[in-house]
């Protein structure tokens, strides 16, 4: 809310900074020539004294382009033109010119910094080429302010002065000293104005810059983390009733309710809850407080988030859901419990693979957890980006349990059919060294009764497609013999 009230306030100072500058540079009464009725800008004279003002300098009125007794405007490039002129009027000397230079400049600066920073506020894209368009910041407008306001101060500064040496010049010429020929004008004084209207710009989004660049980073969550992950629910509290962002991320790239989760704080938990932390938020890898309670497998508070209403298959940026990440944690009892809340068993990653692939793909340690998902009605026939289904997967890993009770539940034809590179059931058993697969799944094509696969059958297939060697085989079956 902070951040927010900043971009308010400088938005409206940045808003008035750059009404006042146009103000100054439109105007035409920077100064007034009082003796010759004659309105001083930054651009152009007007005022019936403007003939008067040319003769003062020693040209000829009528052939200034602008100085016909019908026209009472002359323009700078027009009246700095002339020789005569360009050498003695203040107007067209180095004072001027620098006003001029300077006052355009902090415009440009204004016209910029209060584009961006109301994109900022907005979260206004800035186009790209490709069209996906730049997130912006405040960098720019920092800049752009402190531009401005930097400019400004010599701006008036010489503006003025260059008013004085008018006045002295004029005095001088008409041979008085009681009044002020040259005067400041109101336009003047709105260039003035606009410097701390301008310097309180930069400073509120300097001291944004830093607090969103210092949110980015998580420094400022960071101590709330570490509450959670130490389980002080007293510091929690203190936090949340100092308002502070529950749902930023720390420098580590989580937020208390990632780490309560991750840590089994399940008092942390049902506070965060309580006081309304999102159930939605994504950490750096774009995982949320599901995602991690599944991978550590806490049934509390996975029960927690689905009570709150969490997304069950919410997924992260490579498509993984909560389910898949039972598989990684080995947790069948947290798929179980997944399921029974509603997570889709058939849900892909981004490589195409649901959660049944990947128990195929463990290999045998994970013939129970992938018996959970064949139970549950996960799709035999999906496939994956290379083709593959889970028979495929089971074949490929000798994963023989899994397979086999995959073979009393598919269609025929998922047997014989190749992924996409032509390689079938048979045909990766033998690639990979799995002779025990080649037999089952020859004994199913010939209507056999199968026979349950032990878990040591299992890994005495792995050890073989890893290299083991025969003799650890002769080895049992001799010791069987002596039994």
């Amino acid at each position: 809310m902070k951040i927010r009230v900043r971009f308010l306030v400088g938005n409206v100072c940045s808003f008035l900074s750059l009404v006042l500058l146009l103000a100054a540079c439109s105007g035409h009464k920077w100064a007034r020539d009082a003796a010759n009725s004659v309105d001083i800008g930054l651009w152009y004279l007007t005022g019936a004294g403007v003939r008067y003002k040319l003769i003062n300098a020693g040209a000829e009125a009528g052939n200034a382009e602008g100085s016909s007794a019908d026209q009472v405007a002359t323009y700078y490039r027009a009246f700095c033109s002339l020789s005569a002129v360009a050498s003695s009027d203040p107007w067209c000397l180095g004072d001027a010119t620098a006003t001029r230079f300077f006052i355009v400049l902090a415009l440009i600066g204004a016209i910029v910094s209060f584009t961006l920073s109301v994109m900022v506020a907005f979260d206004i894209k800035i186009p790209t080429w490709n069209g996906e368009g730049k997130e912006a910041t405040l960098v720019t407008p920092v800049v752009c302010s402190l531009i401005e306001t930097v400019t400004l101060i010599p701006a008036v500064a010489l503006w003025k002065r260059m008013v004085m040496v008018y006045d002295n010049q004029c005095r001088e010429t008409m041979h008085i000293n009681t009044f002020t020929c040259i005067e400041m004008g109101p336009t003047h004084t709105y260039a003035i104005a606009a410097i701390p209207f301008a310097a309180a710009t930069y400073l509120l989004w300097r001291l944004s810059h830093s607090y969103h660049e210092a949110k980015q980073a998580g420094r400022i969550a960071d101590g709330f983390t570490l509450a959670a992950k130490t389980d002080i629910v007293d510091e929690i509290l203190s936090g949340i009733a100092n308002k502070i962002d529950i749902d930023a991320n720390g420098s580590d790239g989580r937020n208390a309710l990632h780490w309560a989760c991750t840590l089994h704080r399940t008092s942390i938990c049902h506070v965060l809850l309580k006081k309304g932390a999102s159930i939605s938020k994504k950490d750096r890898d774009g995982w949320t407080p599901l995602h991690w309670a599944s991978r550590v497998g806490n049934l509390d508070i996975v029960r927690l988030l689905a009570k709150y209403g969490t997304n069950l298959n919410v997924q992260d940026r490579w498509g993984t859901t909560p389910l898949m990440l039972t598989v990684v944690g080995e947790s069948k009892i947290a798929a179980e419990t997944l399921i029974e809340l509603g997570a889709s068993v058939d849900a892909r990653n981004v490589f195409g693979q649901t959660p049944l692939m990947l128990c195929a793909e463990g290999g045998a340690s994970l013939h129970q957890l992938g018996m959970v998902f064949l139970n549950a009605g996960s799709n035999l026939s999906l496939q994956d980006a290379q083709g593959m289904t889970a028979l495929h997967y089971a074949a490929a890993c000798g994963s023989g349990n899994l397979l086999m009770n995959m073979l009393q539940q598919c269609d025929a034809e998922l047997v014989d059919k190749p992924n996409k590179f032509g390689e079938t059931l048979s045909y990766l058993a033998v690639l990979h060294s799995h002779p025990k697969i080649l037999d089952l799944v020859k004994n199913w094509r010939e209507g056999n009764l199968l026979v349950a696969f032990h878990d040591d059958d299992d890994d005495s297939e792995a050890n073989n497609s890893t290299g083991s060697s025969e003799d650890d085989g002769s080895d049992d079956s001799s010791e069987e013999e002596d039994d």
